[in-house]
């Protein structure tokens, strides 16, 4: 696996909509702003075509995104890419990236969340290169800098490569608390977190990491981007944790993704799962979310952590695609390690 340096200080990071544009606040003041504030803390941005543009779901043609991001990862002044958000339709860039190009460049990180899995998940997989789920520097947008954007940006420099589970989450009180709030007030989280399991078991569990927002990875199963059976073989001595952020799919549609994917034997060698909180609360016909993963994947035999903090219902803990890692958990809590071989 290949690991690209960390963030430093003075670096120059390239900001690409790799989805759609930030063109609608408060998304738009939130990444104006972030942007103003990451400069102050000593970077270099270097901004991509039409961050702040969007037009049928997408910031420009697949074609045009796929240059931006190739011309910014082949550019030797550029350090890190960042994405400036998620979005629908990112996987429309994906017939235009140069995969084995990539390949032979000098490897550098590319961070983004949800929607960027197509590329945090296929340059893993495909080029053998270390990538960062993460949120966005919209998340610099405050005056003070919260918990997890304090984490994020620790794991951006490689500050910090252990992350326990928060103790608060977005639950109703927060969204109660918070739904007046104005665009560059800092979100408050409010209910008490707990990451549950269907064992009673203390758990510890050492493998290497990978996975993304599963709403994308059932999209990319099958395709020419699958290169999950290589990857799985070239590192099963390790052993694997999948992570898998559940964005729109209801119960039923969770049920169903998880059957693809382990039908297709994607969950070879597996050691263990990580399931976030579902940021969809529809479950049709009372089916629960909790049920649908027990019914899915209880077969396998492995430890199964759901309500983890790699969600979109925040706070979300930062991954290393790529990277060998030990999850622990205890009483509810737990917590993720890196370790970067």
């Amino acid at each position: 696996m290949r690991f690209p340096k960390f963030l430093k200080d003075g670096d120059v990071v390239a900001l690409l909509a790799t989805s759609c544009g930030s063109n609608k606040n408060p998304y738009r003041i939130k990444t104006q702003k972030g942007i103003i504030n990451f400069q102050k803390m000593g970077y270099k941005i270097k901004k991509g075509h039409r961050i702040f543009r969007n037009e049928n779901a997408v910031s420009a043609p697949g074609i045009n995104r796929a240059k931006d991001f190739m011309s910014m990862y082949k550019n030797k002044n550029v350090d890190f890419i960042w994405s400036t958000g998620g979005g629908e339709l990112m996987m429309n860039m994906l017939p235009f990236i140069d995969f084995e190009k990539i390949k032979k460049l000098p490897e550098k990180y590319f961070m983004g969340f949800s929607d960027n899995t197509n590329l945090t998940f296929t340059l893993t997989t495909i080029c053998d290169i270390a990538t960062i789920y993460a949120s966005s520097i919209s998340s610099f947008a405050y005056e003070k800098i919260d918990e997890e954007t304090d984490n994020m940006y620790r794991l951006m420099r490689g500050e910090k490569l252990s992350f326990d589970s928060y103790l608060f989450f977005d639950g109703e009180k927060s969204r109660v608390f918070n739904q007046n709030k104005e665009p560059l007030k800092p979100y408050v989280y409010l209910d008490d977190n707990h990451w549950k399991s269907f064992s009673s078991l203390d758990i510890n569990i050492t493998g290497r990491i990978i996975g993304g927002c599963l709403d994308i990875l059932i999209c990319l199963c099958g395709t020419k981007y699958d290169n999950v059976k290589n990857f799985l073989e070239k590192y099963k001595d390790d052993g694997f944790i999948w992570y898998l952020d559940v964005c729109d799919l209801n119960s039923c549609g969770l049920y169903r993704a998880l059957f693809q994917l382990k039908e297709a034997n994607w969950f070879k060698y597996v050691k263990g799962f990580l399931i976030s909180r579902p940021a969809s609360s529809y479950k049709p016909m009372d089916y629960p979310f909790s049920l649908a993963i027990k019914e899915a994947l209880e077969e396998l035999n492995v430890p199964i952590l759901y309500d983890v903090d790699i969600s979109h219902i925040g706070p979300s803990i930062p991954v290393i695609n790529g990277a060998m890692s030990i999850v622990t958990f205890k009483e509810q809590k737990g917590s993720i390690e890196y370790i970067l071989k």
